[in-house]
């Protein structure tokens, strides 16, 4: 677990640094939130009033039971699924608002797969959203990505314009997935 974790900080910071002419930072810590996939590294991430923590590939669920297989990281086959489970809480006083707030998950460079969580954002509130990722055909290593969108829209017809405005933040990947 020990050697995972400081093969994905390694990681994280060389490409952090190979990137450091567009990331613009006042401190260090300002610097480090925006390393390039903090998710894949740190314990949880926030963007855009949603805070997500532990993050898990599972591969069965029986009951209460999961059969956890990673967590950041999957290789797999092209074509396969997987069950996803994130835990998150949202803040009601960041999404003050009557607006239907989408948190959307994806694969980038591959696009938008669906929302997985649906809020007016009046109140704070919190609990652990499962969905399915589907994983593409085509070989290649590819990001697990969130993002948010606010609108009455039907997510089908806007999806696309969605990610492709709200996912560029590098603080919205927690996961990776090669498939070979």
């Amino acid at each position: 677990m020990l050697y995972k974790n400081a093969l994905l900080l390694l990681t994280a910071f060389v490409f952090s640094f190979s990137h450091a002419d567009s990331l613009s930072a006042k401190s260090i810590g300002d610097y480090i939130d925006d390393i390039p996939g903090i998710g894949l590294i740190a314990d949880k991430v926030n963007f855009d009033g949603i805070t997500l923590k532990n993050l898990y590939f599972v591969r069965n669920v029986q009951g209460d039971t999961k059969d956890i297989i990673a967590d950041k990281y999957v290789i797999t086959k092209p074509g396969n699924q997987f069950l996803v489970s994130v835990d998150y809480e949202l803040d009601g006083k960041v999404l003050d608002n009557l607006e239907l707030h989408h948190f959307i998950y994806g694969l980038h460079p591959k696009g938008p797969q669906n929302c997985f969580l649906h809020s007016l954002g009046i109140t704070d509130s919190k609990g652990t959203a499962e969905f399915v990722l589907e994983v593409p055909e085509e070989k290649g290593v590819y990001q697990l990505r969130f993002c948010h969108a606010t609108g009455y829209a039907v997510f089908e017809t806007n999806k696309e314009e969605w990610w492709r405005s709200n996912s560029a933040n590098a603080k919205t990947i927690m996961g990776i997935v090669v498939v070979h």
